[in-house]
């Protein structure tokens, strides 16, 4: 939530319609959840199953469809990798191992 939409994101899990369109709204957060959940689609349903936008009469299939649909328009969260850069020896060794 830290994040620079962090806000809009806690405004939609908490329940907020901020798309005045409730399906709008649990794709704008769908998205989000793909982006950080890595296209896990479990993990992005039970996090939303949590959320204020969670409607229990609408059928599974609905929110496995929206998920889905995340996953295939979202781009993948991809951390900075780390340095490939190998420490430099302080030299004295003659190399052999």
């Amino acid at each position: 939530m830290s994040a620079k939409n962090g806000d809009t994101f806690k405004r939609l899990y908490n329940g907020e319609d901020i798309r005045n369109n409730h399906s709008n709204s649990d794709m704008s957060l769908m998205n989000q959840l793909a982006f950080w959940c890595r296209h896990d689609k479990d993990q992005m349903l039970r996090i939303f199953a949590t959320s204020g936008l969670y409607r229990p009469d609408k059928p599974q299939s609905y929110y496995e469809y929206t998920a889905m649909k995340a996953v295939k328009s979202s781009p993948a969260y991809n951390p900075p990798k780390a340095s490939n850069s190998v420490p430099k020896s302080s030299g004295g060794g003659n190399g052999k191992v």
